[in-house]
């Protein structure tokens, strides 16, 4: 094969000079060259900056071309898209969705693991509305009885104890109304809470069957 000749100028301008490249030149056995994108010639023991990804010529330490190397194509990064910000919100709404399925799955095992769960979660509840309740019944059985005996001071201010003790079953009845009302809504929070586990575990489930 012929050695071209501007290598071999080249390459005896390191040599005749002295320079640097000739003992590695020699300690590598072979010379990458390419034509840079201004039509040099440029060539190194190592592939030279202005050669990367450009056609290139392996010569031995003698300048015959042993090999040849394709042009190399740099592949463009395709541009980052940003989601919008209602893609974003769907995003964050699935993997919201993703954790509470997880923990459901974790949760329970079996659709009588929900049924048991929200009986025990509703004992505890229902057991105070039911403690309300008679609390209720008896402060106002009471008052009414006091009532009675207060309609004998209908022409007169009656005792202070008897006035104390009315308004302290109306208290009662007050505040037990108000625990009342606060834990009947917990129930039917409790209720829905575990109708709507219920309702997707028999969906996940479905899904993995199919």
């Amino acid at each position: 094969m012929i050695r071209p000749p501007d290598f071999c100028l080249f390459l005896f301008g390191l040599v005749f000079f002295g320079g640097v490249f000739a003992p590695a030149f020699a300690a590598n056995n072979e010379n990458i060259c390419c034509t840079d994108e201004t039509g040099q010639l440029a060539c190194g023991d190592v592939l030279p900056p202005q050669c990367n990804g450009r056609a290139l010529k392996i010569y031995n330490r003698q300048g015959i071309l042993i090999r040849e190397v394709a042009e190399r194509t740099v592949q463009k990064k395709e541009p980052v898209v940003e989601p919008t910000a209602k893609q974003q919100e769907e995003i964050n709404l699935r993997r919201v969705q993703d954790r509470k399925d997880r923990a459901l799955l974790e949760t329970y095992s079996s659709v009588a693991d929900i049924d048991r769960m929200q009986a025990r979660s509703e004992e505890s509840v229902t057991l105070v509305i039911k403690n309300a309740s008679e609390l209720i019944a008896t402060a106002r059985k009471r008052k009414s009885a006091l009532d009675s005996e207060a309609e004998f001071y209908a022409k007169s201010k009656p005792p202070a104890d008897l006035a104390r003790q009315i308004r302290n079953e109306e208290s009662t009845i007050k505040a037990q109304n108000a625990l009342l009302e606060a834990k009947q809504k917990e129930l039917t929070q409790i209720r829905a809470k575990y109708a709507e586990d219920r309702r997707r575990y028999l969906q996940l489930m479905r899904e993995k069957q199919d």
